[in-house]
């Protein structure tokens, strides 16, 4: 077995126990030996998630904390991904097979700016709000990220919607009176908040020059209370468009 890998995961031993990481290193390197890649990816996908449970990250957190009761945590790291892998092919089986004949997937992670590519609907969900103060996407992947070896697994809040802190508030439109309402009572927070606006404005102006003619977008919006203040997000998604 190949241990190294473990020196991808910034201060390993704070966060999993001693056997979880030789039993993670054994599930990992029989995934890799997998020659078929859909099966080598769901495979993985349970990898992940393992990896996330025989840690001493807090269970239902996004954000990374370490559990109280850490030392008498001693996970069964096989079971945990048995369960996950089983969960999810149940999953695959009862609701994607069926709806995934004549579908032509392509995945691209680029940005819709100076693009060749037209299309003629767009279905998106922006983040909730700023992965530093909501949902923290980044720090709920950063395992798995440095496991597979991306070195700036730790900066990805940072680079999300809103990830660096404006330094002036946002008072375009209607969310002006909505963010001027926030700084009276935190000013910081206040910047922050108009950072994810700016950049969620920026990020729906990219949009129409990747449109075909009469193409239809489709916002999911979640609308997010700061300083006990509804944030009206879809009104705004609306009126940038």
């Amino acid at each position: 077995l190949d241990f190294n890998i473990l020196n991808n995961i910034t201060n390993i031993d704070f966060w999993i126990e001693k056997q979880a990481q030789k039993d993670l290193i054994a599930i990992f390197n029989a995934i890799i030996s997998i020659k078929n890649e859909t099966a080598k990816n769901l495979f993985m996908l349970a990898f992940s998630e393992t990896l996330r449970e025989a840690s001493y990250t807090r269970n239902n957190e996004f954000k990374l904390f370490r559990m109280k009761e850490y030392e008498s945590y001693i996970p069964n790291t096989y079971k945990i991904f048995n369960r996950k892998l089983e969960n999810i092919i149940n999953i695959y089986i009862e609701f994607y097979q069926q709806k995934l004949r004549g579908i032509n997937l392509s995945v691209y992670n680029s940005s819709f700016y100076n693009t060749d590519k037209k299309f003629d609907t767009i279905l998106t969900s922006p983040p909730y709000g700023d992965s530093k103060t909501t949902v923290a996407y980044g720090q709920f992947s950063t395992f798995i990220n440095e496991w597979l070896g991306f070195k700036e697994a730790r900066k990805l809040d940072s680079k999300m919607l809103g990830g660096i802190k404006a330094k002036k508030l946002y008072e375009k439109g209607l969310m002006k009176e909505y963010i001027l309402e926030i700084a009276k009572a935190d000013n910081k927070r206040a910047l922050e908040v108009s950072s994810f606006y700016e950049n969620l404005e920026s990020s729906i102006k990219s949009l129409p020059d990747s449109l075909n003619i009469g193409a239809k977008v489709f916002f999911i919006v979640g609308n997010r209370r700061v300083k006990n203040i509804e944030l009206p997000t879809d009104e705004f998604i609306a009126e940038v468009f």
